[in-house]
């Protein structure tokens, strides 16, 4: 298996940075091993709100009705209840964003947390991704093929993904 190079160069990255808490540089190098990378990339589960083949810039609109249109906010909540993830990081700050289109259409029982932590960007809590109802943290960063300073995006995304563990260690 070969990554293809985003996942390779902007996706690889980010996972190094979650499971060993390494450095932008040290996470940019450990990405250019195609073994190491396949074996990070395999620990993590991905999940595309729109289910169609896209270009490199979204339709807003569409993007928004792939989710609430055909039972896409129900098959969603049924994907993320198999998968019973501890934090969901919702990629995309363009509109419509990522987190707003999870917190408000997929799971609109989703609670803010900024009063419980500091994040640098948005985070929200939800207890209804899992079957014993412990809680998901949803946090918010830029796409992974965001076009401006990435090791300024990978140093808040890392913040803000150890301020979630804390909060999931807490419940």
């Amino acid at each position: 298996y070969l990554p293809h190079p985003f996942w390779k160069q902007k996706v690889a990255p980010w996972c190094f940075g979650i499971t060993e808490s390494a450095d932008f540089e040290q996470a940019k190098a450990k990405s250019q091993n195609r073994a190491a990378c396949v074996e990070c990339l395999t620990r993590f589960g991905f999940v595309q709100l729109s289910k169609a083949p896209g270009s490199s810039t979204i339709m807003p609109k569409e993007f928004a009705n792939s989710v609430l249109e055909n039972n896409g906010r129900h098959f969603l909540r049924r994907q993320f209840k198999i998968y019973e993830p501890d934090i969901i990081v919702a990629c995309g700050i363009s509109f419509p964003r990522t987190f707003d289109i999870l917190t408000k259409q997929v799971f609109p029982d989703s609670k803010d947390c900024i009063s419980r932590a500091v994040f640098e960007r948005r985070c929200s809590m939800v207890r209804t991704c899992k079957s014993n109802g412990n809680p998901t943290f949803i946090i918010e960063t830029n796409h992974p093929a965001h076009r401006g300073n990435r090791e300024k995006v990978y140093g808040k995304l890392m913040s803000d993904y150890r301020q979630a563990v804390e909060l999931v260690r807490q419940s």
